[in-house]
């Protein structure tokens, strides 16, 4: 009778390790600073444009700005995060008409994935992989 109540003390104290860990996991914080190429297919040629994109974990909250340089950010909005996916948009303001989608992977310090530009009816769709500085 010990030995099986000792036994239901080892799973349950197993299980309570388990769901920690699966929590402190899918909460990982993405927070630093990223810089890379943004690459896009015109009817021009390639286009390559730098960027820098900014995670900063607030709580269970995650903050993204963008823009070509650390001194140059705009706020995304529309954001969502899913454990590794990430989406989200940018308009820099005084333009309304431009929009950046972007839907990305964030690992290994790496943000990697694709970016959806529309602009006054024209629309790109490129490749992004930016390293964390």
């Amino acid at each position: 009778m010990e030995e099986r109540k000792n036994m239901n003390c080892i799973k349950t104290s197993l299980l309570v390790l388990v769901l920690t860990l699966t929590t402190v996991l899918a909460a990982q914080d993405l927070s630093g600073t990223y810089t890379g190429i943004m690459k896009a297919e015109t009817p021009d040629g390639t286009r390559d444009a730098p960027g820098t994109i900014v995670l900063k974990q607030d709580g269970e909250r995650l903050l993204v700005t963008g823009g070509p340089s650390t001194e140059e950010q705009y706020s995304a909005t529309k954001v969502e995060r899913d454990g590794d996916s990430l989406k989200f948009e940018i308009a820099p303001p005084g333009d309304s008409a431009k929009r950046l989608q972007f839907e990305v992977t964030v690992k290994d310090g790496k943000i990697a994935g694709k970016v959806k530009s529309t602009s006054g009816g024209e629309t790109l769709i490129g490749k992004l992989e930016f390293t964390r500085q």
